[in-house]
């Protein structure tokens, strides 16, 4: 058994079940526990049927004392964060993704969240110890195992599994959140074969943040597998095409004449290039509106879009290769800049969409579209695994996977569309 998520419901295959002695809807074991959650609920766990262990906590086996079901509870030791610098926001993030996950709660194809506790030392109230996250229990595995072990899905079996996770997004938005972060590995089917009679569970709500409808986050977030091309171009700062450029020129004082009014930072997460960062209001670069993440392309005619951002002193190949921000330290008169204004960071619930198309090219081809961001951004998914599928499936993968966001399908029309029947289920 292993936990998926920082409070996903929990996966037991079948062969790692443990059979429960209950009596009165209590569970007889040797190192029995019982808390009550902050709603008031009661649950009791074996502290020696442990069903998972990760970086966070560690998972048990446990039982809903109102129902007498099967539950997960995972004990986090929040004590550890005491110390931190960040350890108050530690315990905020786990808190936070609690509450979300709970108001999500009560829907077939969301992985429920029944309750949660803070154990204090006996005597005190200031800082818990422990938080108790009681989980709903599913039995099965991650949709990325499934397809690992089976390859492609048969049609039926693919639209049956998406249509799970269609509807389980659609019940996040309904409550103006977004996921963010949907992907084969954060949902759960049941059963050790996938089938048309599997349930489906969405999992991990790390990243979901309220969105109502029009609204626009800018955040960066998701993982590689589903990240769609508009938050993929903003994380690594890709320049359009020359047919879609926005060109600026500006130029500016000497620096010991007036500040210039701006920051930079590498363009690249691998350190090359530079971005404005840091424009400063009044200054130079704003009085010419220059604004921030703008990319530099020339510095007074000299080429720098590729170029070493500042030397790694690890690295001893830096040495001798022009670096950005030595050019910026020898000047010494006026100078001028070519920049390239990018889009700005305003991203939707299409996000979303984007990654439900990723999940379903994946059940159809028995791998992601895209291995890493530039693909995302250039290339087009390869189409050749889907040619067995029907024109209604092939369509629904084209109308999510659209990189325009805004000629992308809705969950509307994604819900609405011939190969689903139409409508939720």
């Amino acid at each position: 058994a292993a936990a998926a998520g920082a409070l996903a419901g929990l996966l037991l295959s079948p062969g790692g079940r443990r059979r429960l002695r209950r009596r009165g809807g209590a569970v007889l074991c040797r190192a029995m526990k019982t808390f009550n959650t902050r709603e008031g609920e009661e649950f009791s766990y074996d502290s020696k049927a442990i069903l998972g262990e990760g970086a966070q906590g560690t998972v048990y086996l446990g039982i809903r004392q109102s129902t007498g079901d099967p539950v997960a509870v995972k004990s986090v030791p929040v004590w550890r964060f005491i110390l931190d610098a960040d350890g108050a926001e530690k315990v905020e993030r786990i808190d936070r993704e609690a509450r979300k996950q709970k108001a999500l709660s009560g829907h077939p194809n969301i992985a429920e969240l029944y309750g949660m506790a803070d154990v204090y030392r006996p005597g005190t109230k200031d800082h818990p110890q422990f938080k108790k996250l009681c989980m709903e229990l599913v039995h099965g595995k991650e949709l990325a195992d499934h397809l690992e072990a089976t390859g492609p899905l048969p049609e039926p079996v693919a639209k049956h599994v998406f249509k799970k996770v269609l509807d389980g997004v659609a019940h996040i938005h309904s409550l103006k959140m977004i996921h963010r972060d949907l992907k084969p590995e954060n949902v759960l089917v049941t059963g050790d074969s996938i089938s048309t009679e599997s349930d489906v569970k969405i999992i991990d709500f790390g990243v979901v943040r309220n969105l109502a409808p029009g609204e626009t986050f800018n955040t960066l977030a998701g993982t590689l597998s589903i990240r769609p091309p508009e938050i993929a171009a903003a994380l690594i700062a890709h320049i359009p095409d020359a047919a879609e450029r926005k060109e600026h020129v500006a130029t500016f004082k000497a620096p010991s004449v007036e500040n210039p009014g701006f920051g930079l930072v590498s363009r690249t997460p691998s350190g090359y290039g530079a971005r404005l960062n840091g424009v400063s209001e009044g200054g130079q670069a704003a009085g010419q509106g220059l604004q921030d993440g703008w990319i530099i392309t020339k510095l007074n005619g000299a080429d720098v879009e590729d170029m070493l951002f500042q030397a790694n002193p690890d690295d001893s190949s830096h040495a001798k290769v022009p670096k950005i921000v030595n050019m910026l330290m020898e000047i010494s008169s006026d100078f001028a800049m070519e920049l390239v204004e990018l889009p700005p960071r305003e991203f939707s619930e299409k996000v979303d969409l984007w990654a439900l198309g990723a999940v379903l090219y994946a059940c159809l081809a028995g791998k992601v579209p895209f291995r890493n961001d530039l693909e995302i951004i250039e290339k087009e998914y390869d189409k050749a695994p889907l040619e067995a599928y029907s024109a209604e499936a092939k369509a629904l993968v084209a109308g999510l996977l659209d990189k325009d966001p805004k000629r992308r399908l809705s969950l509307e029309e994604a819900l609405a569309h011939p190969w689903l029947g139409g409508g939720p289920g």
